[in-house]
């Protein structure tokens, strides 16, 4: 009696563990899943794509990226370092990865759709922001750093167009591709990475760390207030150059002087001689009436606020993108890089995660 009491208890515990792994099976997301809208974006190694899930009919921006770009990049590592980074980023400012999954060919990050689009394009149509209106995006960016840089995690690729514009008019920092994890001071980092206009002196020479992202911020708030990059040049070499030697003379840039003054202390060469921590950078005169409280709760009124026509609306991206065909040529792998795959592991559900003790309940 005993004997079939515990064959029972076996047989059901499996069947239960079946259920489960059928229930799983169901739950894995494909293309199949979405309704393809629009290309939105576009990269060195893939897309974005406006897409609607079939199920809930919500709208979210579908990041897609070629395994094999990946594969000739050498950015195998670099991907898993981003879905983590997004798997556990719970910050206002930072975007929120909804789902992560792939097929044969592709990896997909489903991502909040953010329809006020990147800062860029902003800047593009208003030339430049008056200081008011910089210092709204700017403190916004302080918060998803000193978040970041709590968890030794530096950004390393600040530019207006990886800084969207949510349907409240506040920002998301996305594209964590250039990010590393580990990072505990203004040194320890050593890949050469980021967009060549807004990369630290230290990052051109090799050791760099928390203060690189410092100088970026630099970087973005000159873009926005004076209307071009800080640094250029006809080629990189002459980029760099200005970059490594050249010094900003803030007495004819016509911004106040408090602005004059943090410029100056975040676009130090020396990374011990830069303001690099949001402590500090919150303290300067600059950031002086800023409540940051409520910057962080959404409480200040934003400098653009997107009217929009439906939860599909596109119209605050670019035409380029937008004609853009949402299908590609496929690169098949091999059948030896299907068995071998290195992306086990790399599918993700935000709300999966949220329910995975409950699942597992008998």
């Amino acid at each position: 009696m005993k004997n079939n009491q515990e064959n029972d208890i076996g047989l059901n515990v499996v069947y239960l563990i079946q259920q489960h792994n059928l229930s799983q099976d169901k739950k894995k997301l494909t293309l199949d899943q979405f309704h393809l809208l629009s290309v939105i974006g576009k990269g060195s190694i893939g897309k974005v794509l406006l897409v609607r899930k079939k199920d809930n009919q919500k709208i979210y921006a579908l990041k897609v990226i070629k395994k094999t770009q990946l594969k000739e990049n050498h950015q195998v590592k670099q991907i898993y370092a981003e879905r983590n980074i997004l798997k556990n980023s719970h910050h206002p400012f930072i975007i929120k990865l909804e789902y992560a999954f792939q097929n044969e060919t592709k990896l997909y990050f489903c991502l909040q759709y953010c329809p006020g689009g990147e800062l860029y394009h902003l800047l593009v149509q208003k030339n430049k922001l008056t200081e008011e209106q910089a210092k709204f995006y700017a403190c916004q960016i302080v918060l998803a750093f000193q978040y970041l840089h709590e968890q030794d995690i530096i950004y390393r690729d600040l530019k207006p167009e990886n800084v969207l514009i949510d349907s409240e008019g506040y920002i998301k920092l996305t594209d964590f591709g250039f990010s590393k994890q580990g990072i505990q001071g203004n040194f320890g980092a050593h890949s050469k990475c980021g967009t060549a206009e807004y990369l630290a002196p230290e990052l051109l020479t090799g050791n760099h760390g928390k203060a690189a992202d410092w100088w970026t911020f630099g970087t973005l708030i000159y873009e926005m207030v004076i209307g071009q990059p800080a640094f250029f040049g006809e080629t990189k070499e002459e980029l760099f150059n200005q970059i490594l030697h050249h010094e900003i003379n803030y007495k004819k840039i016509g911004v106040s002087s408090q602005l004059k003054d943090l410029l100056s202390k975040l676009l130090q060469k020396d990374p011990n001689n830069r303001i690099s921590s949001a402590n500090e950078v919150k303290k300067h005169p600059w950031f002086k009436n800023v409540d940051w409280d409520m910057i962080l709760q959404k409480q200040i009124p934003p400098v653009f606020f997107p009217s929009l026509n439906s939860d599909d609306d596109v119209q605050y991206f670019d035409d380029c993108f937008l004609k853009e065909s949402i299908f590609s040529q496929t690169n098949s792998l091999s059948t030896e890089e299907q068995i071998n795959s290195p992306y086990q592991g790399f599918s993700y559900s935000a709300s999966l995660q949220q329910n995975k003790e409950e699942q597992w309940e008998f």
